[in-house]
Order: structure tokens, then C-alpha cells, then sequence
């Protein structure tokens, strides 16, 4: 469902739709679940679910692109929307006839030069990662596919002017019980904490890589990453394990029965700081606490910023019952906690590490 609020001065104007997927029309029409999706394999067994393919909800992020709205899974097709009326206008097709399948929700753009970034993944033998590059005007300016050094999951990808950057989980994923319709997606995958992570800097113009090791963490989101004095900077929300997410007891599974579930490690916000020449990585404590879903002022997309913005909540339940901006100059924290007992704190940190020494940003 896409919810729109229109602010005006004579108010604000609310509406809701729909995105009227090919999942959405047919399930709706039976009244009954067809489809498997991520967590779920589709009714009717084995055989039902043989091949493993997950149709798009578009159902995980929508953004504007000139002039249209798209709403966004972790597969193709993406849907384009009337941004007036939120009338689902039918799929969107790449320009010159580009495919992407697997890609991903989550885009990065650039908004010195409008270029629209995009990444997938697609599972064979081995994980192929795609990218692409949209330029201003939605001609393709860069489009690539390259094999993974590792069968893995991501969710979210960060970019700096020069480099994709592409955080490759310590995760496991084995795609034959999901090819052969006995597992879902996520039950195939497997938390490996003993690889580590491996970051990968995709030179955007050569094509070339670059590949570090780092400390296995699990990245749902990152915050934004630029360049500066020869590396590289990424900020992301980092857990040292997804056990919300994998595992027994994973809060994301025992919220759907009315539970609390497992969600003992928070998100934290972490830094890399990577030098592509040395091929080395560093990574620091930025602040503590539990965070999700950072964002920054899109006008300082893959530039230095000063201010992340974040949802949080309390350390050990994933449930997300406020909202904080963290200053990386200051390490000042101010946070607003929604509820009867709501108050804006603001706190300096005691764990900024070496982002308090960030100048200031946008």
C-alpha cells in the first residue's frame, strides 16, 4: 500500500492505493494466498513451489523519478504509479532494453549529477551482482554484471562519487531447497560469523574491483559513504548478528504469532573507513543504541555528511518506537521517543569514535 500526505496551506491531504501487482490482482481475486513470498512458500506443497520464484509485491520503498512514482521490491519488475492519483500504471521497463533481475529496493542517487544507481543480484551456480547507472535524463550511462565471491544476501548497496560499495554478509545462502520448492528464501539462509564480511569497491567508471576483508556484521541498510583523503567513508546500522531475523526464535518470524521472539543484538551505527590503494579496512563504533532505517538529506547523498537520521527503539526488542538525528561533527544525539512519556533528549555520546571528527556536511 503506497500512503501519500499532501501538505499544502490550506492542509494536508491524505490517500491511499494499492500497487495493483500481478500478485496483488490475482490473489485478490481468488481471496486467497497464491503466491510464495520471501518468509512463505505458496499453498498446494512441493510442486507448487517448484523453481523458487517470487513475484514482486513492489512493496519495500517507492521514490520519484522523473515525474513518475516507482514502487520497488527485491525483484523485477517495478511498478510505475501516477504520483497524483497513486494509480498503478502498469510495470516499468529499464530504457534500452536492460534487464535487472533481483534488483534491489533500495537505489542511491546523486544529487550533483541526478545519476540514478541501481543494483541486483541473481542466483545460479554462483551470485552474479549487477549494476546499473541511469543518468538525468534516464538514458543508461553504465551498466555491468560481474561474479560474487560469495553466495550471499544483500538488501542495500552505498555509492560515493567514484565507487559502489557492496557489503557481502557473512551469510550463507544454499539455493536448492528453494529451487526444489521445500524452503523459503530466508530459511535458506545461514549466518556464518566465522568468514566475516567482504566489502567490495566497484570503480563505477573502469568497472574494476576492489575487495577488503571486515568483522562479520549484518547490514540491513546503510547511511550514506564518500570519499575523503584517498578513502573510502561508509556509514551504515550494523549487527554483530541478525538473530531478529535468523535463527530460532527470530523476532521477524515471532511477531506474525503475537510474540516478542529473539532481537538481543542492536543495530548500531558503524563506520568503514577503506583505502582502495592498501586494500585495507577499518571499522569504528559510531554510536550505540538500537537503530534502523538511516537516512540522510538526499542533498548530501554520496558527498560528506554531517547528520544521520534514524528510527530507534530499545536495545534488545526490534520493535522501533522513536526517532533520533545523530550530529557526526559533535556526536551530539537528540532523540524523541513517541508515547505518553515522550521527551526530546538530547545526549552527547560517549561512543562517536572517530566520526566526531567529521566536519560539518550537508
Amino acid at each position: 500500500m503506497i500512503q501519500c500526505f499532501e501538505f499544502t496551506d490550506r492542509g494536508v491531504r491524505y490517500c491511499n492505493r494499492f500497487v495493483r501487482t500481478e500478485k496483488y490482482i490475482a490473489e485478490a481475486a481468488a481471496g486467497n494466498l497464491l503466491h510464495p513470498t520471501w518468509t512463505t512458500r505458496a499453498p498446494g506443497g512441493m510442486l507448487a513451489n517448484l523453481g523458487g520464484r517470487i513475484p514482486t509485491q513492489a512493496g519495500v520503498t517507492t521514490l520519484v523519478r522523473n515525474g513518475r512514482l516507482l514502487a520497488l521490491d527485491e525483484v523485477e519488475p517495478l511498478y510505475t504509479l501516477d504520483p497524483a492519483t497513486l494509480d498503478t500504471l502498469g510495470p516499468y521497463a529499464f530504457p534500452g532494453g536492460v534487464e535487472m533481475p533481483g534488483c534491489k529496493a533500495h537505489t542511491r542517487t546523486d544529487p550533483l549529477s541526478g545519476d540514478w544507481i541501481l543494483a541486483a543480484t541473481e542466483y545460479g551456480r554462483r551470485m552474479t551482482l549487477r549494476w546499473l547507472i541511469l543518468g538525468k535524463d534516464g538514458a543508461v550511462k553504465a551498466h555491468q554484471a560481474l561474479t560474487s565471491p560469495r553466495m550471499t544476501y544483500l538488501h542495500d548497496f552505498m555509492a560515493t562519487e567514484r565507487y559502489i560499495v557492496f557489503v557481502l554478509h557473512a551469510v550463507e545462502f544454499s539455493p536448492f531447497g528453494m529451487l526444489a520448492g521445500t524452503r523459503s528464501f530466508t530459511d535458506s539462509l545461514t549466518w556464518r560469523p566465522e568468514q566475516g564480511n567482504l566489502v567490495m569497491l566497484l570503480d563505477k567508471s573502469s568497472g574494476e574491483s576492489v575487495l577488503v576483508e571486515a568483522p562479520a556484521a549484518w547490514m540491513w541498510h546503510g547511511l550514506n559513504a564518500y570519499e575523503h583523503e584517498g578513502s573510502v567513508v561508509a556509514d551504515f546500522v550494523g549487527y554483530d548478528a541478525p538473530d531478529h531475523f535468523l535463527g530460532d526464535n527470530a523476532a521477524f518470524s515471532a511477531l506474525m504469532r503475537g510474540e516478542e521472539g529473539k532481537a538481543e543484538f542492536p543495530g548500531t551505527l558503524r563506520r568503514y573507513v577503506i583505502d582502495p590503494q592498501a586494500r585495507s579496512l577499518r571499522e569504528t563504533s559510531v554510536n550505540a543504541g538500537h537503530h534502523e532505517f538511516p537516512i540522510v538529506d538526499p542533498r548530501a547523498g554520496l558527498q560528506r555528511h554531517r547528520y544521520g537520521y534514524f528510527a530507534v527503539g530499545p536495545t534488545g526488542d526490534w520493535i522501533l518506537d522513536g526517532v533520533a538525528r545523530f550530529d557526526m561533527e559533535s556526536g551530539m544525539r537528540e532523540e524523541y521517543r513517541f508515547g505518553s512519556q515522550s521527551t526530546l533528549r538530547p545526549s552527547r555520546s560517549s561512543r562517536h569514535g572517530a566520526a566526531a571528527k567529521a566536519r560539518a556536511g550537508c
